[in-house]
């Protein structure tokens, strides 16, 4: 396990990258699911980051910038790479460029029965701030805050 984190590198998703991103997105959110990831890394608002172990993209983040405040819009890791601290290896790099980039604060939502995530966020340093009632259609989001 500690291998995989040790070896994971992180570096922005470049246009070349985007075919491997986009099959990590279709696995993990579902076929209907199509961020539009060449408009994304190509406007100043937004950071993606991608994860490589061995030269193979195993997983993705990415946060959006205003001001002072971040949102974190998503994590996705490849299922056979799960549990491997690549998502908290990732999200660090990500603070860190979100910070060096002005922000102090990082907002997300989560669905509330969504264990894993919370608490790679919770041991991420994330505080629950509230709950929004049917963000995702019948489930709930669960509001975190970080301060960066």
């Amino acid at each position: 396990m500690k291998n995989i984190y040790q070896n994971a590198e992180i570096s922005k998703i470049f246009e070349k990258d985007i075919p491997f991103v986009r099959e990590i997105e279709r696995t993990c959110f579902g076929e209907k699911f199509h961020e539009n990831f060449e408009k994304l890394i190509a406007n100043d608002s937004y950071i993606y980051l991608l994860a490589k172990v061995n030269n193979e993209v195993v997983a993705y983040a990415g946060a959006s910038i205003e001001y002072e405040q971040s949102d974190l819009l998503y994590v996705a890791v490849k299922s056979d790479f799960r549990r491997q601290k690549i998502a908290s290896k990732l999200l660090l790099s990500l603070f860190e460029m979100v910070k060096n980039r002005g922000a102090e604060e990082m907002f997300l939502e989560v669905e509330e029965d969504n264990t894993s995530a919370i608490n790679l966020y919770k041991g991420l340093g994330f505080v629950f701030l509230g709950t929004r009632k049917n963000y995702y259609g019948d489930k709930s989001a669960m509001v975190f805050v970080k301060k960066l």
